[in-house]
């Protein structure tokens, strides 16, 4: 009312209620107040409130609302415009408040109000293709993933996942996982020296789904643990490539981590470390046989060190199966038995070694073994040399070569004849017994010609 000076006026312009809510209880406790005076004061006069129950329109409240912005819009210059308005009638009821793309410097509330004051409604349609999109992206990437990747620019997160619901459609980071063996395996293999990496060995896991699994299993990620090709490639590449280059060739790897750890295996930066004509010498003639045991004889390199120049020179380590049959070669070569009574050559057990390979051997190898490690048997034949008159004489067996030596030389024990012959014949000894005579196994030749000269079957 105009001229006013009486009637207290509550303007809510903030459109939120909270103010008229306040006053109409306060109105209520205004009311129950003067009903327990006058009960309590019989001659309470109440004549002065006798407009109290005054009420309050709310659709008033909206209309101040409107005519706030309105002035602010003068004042600020923001009128709307008759172009701005007829984006308003094209694109807002498909489009909504996404419409603010098309519209500068105004917020969804503005265009929301706007909306409003122009009858307009946001319709929220979704065309057939909008739909096979959601339903191909949404159990994979979900709502988020959909509005980050603006698969759906026409549609925000609210409207993506009511439509999901109404569709039935479930991101699958929600769905219960069942966990097997299979899946527990990998985790258990990998996920220790992988960690996250792990997702590309179970794509049909999610990343929530396997960090619950992990956490269920104890499994913790070791980030400080290396791996034989993290290692080869600091061992190669350091101090050769730049930090920055062998942070891309270790991605899961710091620049701090890499310098520590260079630094623990005896790696340099500069990678200038000299090495003689006599040390390469060394690597070329003992690494293939000896491998990292004759490191010890390179003073004053690590063994790190050691292994870079070997790379350097592409030097290998042998096979330790030709390794040892080039050993059994140079004993065959020198005369020398191996037997279980003398299993070593040059610090090497190839009499154990022939146990264990005697499946690999070819036939001409088997041959050479056989005559350096001889099978043991009482039967085999036997070569006596008298190195005096260098006459020899076989026998089909080590008891008849004995018997013959007892019965030619009656000066001479059979169990001393049986002893020095298997000395002889073990390699244990090469020097003559009684000065004289010399014990060999006999060749298949010498059997085969000794059976043809002394005709036995």
């Amino acid at each position: 009312e105009v001229n006013n000076t009486n009637i207290p006026v509550i303007i809510d312009a903030v459109n939120n209620f909270t103010s008229i809510g306040q006053a109409i209880k306060l109105l209520k406790e205004i009311k129950d107040a003067v009903e327990r005076e006058k009960k309590s004061n019989p001659g309470f006069d109440d004549s002065c409130f006798e407009d109290i129950d005054t009420f309050f329109v709310l659709e008033q409240v909206v209309e101040i609302q409107e005519m706030f912005k309105d002035i602010e819009g003068r004042l600020q210059g923001r009128e709307w415009t008759e172009e701005e308005d007829e984006i308003f009638r094209k694109y807002y009821p498909t489009e909504g408040t996404n419409i603010i793309s098309r519209l500068t410097g105004r917020t969804r509330t503005a265009i929301q109000t706007h909306a409003s004051k122009l009858g307009l409604n946001y319709k929220n349609s979704w065309t057939e293709e909008e739909i096979e999109i959601l339903k191909q992206n949404f159990t994979v990437i979900g709502a988020i993933g959909i509005v980050k990747q603006n698969l759906l620019p026409k549609h925000n997160y609210s409207t993506i996942k009511g439509k999901a619901y109404t569709l039935g459609l479930k991101y699958q980071d929600n769905l219960k996982y069942m966990h097997n063996k299979r899946d527990d395996k990998i985790l258990i293999n990998n996920y220790i020296k992988y960690g996250s990496k792990v997702m590309e060995l179970l794509p049909h896991m999610t990343k929530n789904q396997i960090k619950h699994r992990v956490k269920q299993l104890g499994l913790k990620f070791d980030s400080k643990s290396w791996t034989e090709q993290e290692f080869r490639i600091l061992d190669e590449d350091y101090g050769i490539l730049s930090i920055e280059e062998l942070m891309m060739k270790l991605p899961n790897r710091s620049k701090s981590s890499i310098i520590s750890k260079a630094s623990s295996r005896g790696l340099t930066s500069d990678r200038k470390v000299n090495w003689s004509e006599e040390e390469d010498a060394i690597l070329y003639s003992l690494y293939p046989e000896y491998g990292s045991k004759m490191f010890n004889r390179l003073s004053g390199k690590t063994k790190y060190q050691i292994q870079h120049r070997l790379n350097e020179l592409n030097i290998k380590k042998s096979d330790p199966y030709e390794v040892k049959m080039n050993y059994v070669k140079e004993a065959l070569s020198e005369g020398v038995i191996i037997s279980k009574n003398n299993q070593f050559y040059k610090g090497v057990n190839l009499y154990k070694w022939k146990i264990y390979n005697r499946k690999k051997f070819t036939k001409e190898e088997l041959e050479i073994v056989n005559k350096v490690i001889p099978n043991r048997k009482l039967n085999m034949s036997v070569k006596v040399v008298e190195i005096i008159t260098k006459c020899s004489n076989i026998y089909l067996s080590k008891c008849a070569a004995g018997n013959a030596m007892c019965n030619k030389y009656g000066n001479v024990k059979k169990s001393g004849i049986m002893a020095a012959m298997e000395r002889h014949l073990t390699g244990k000894t090469t020097t003559p017994y009684k000065g004289r005579f010399m014990f060999y196994y006999a060749t298949d030749e010498e059997v085969k010609k000794y059976l043809e000269d002394n005709e036995v079957k």
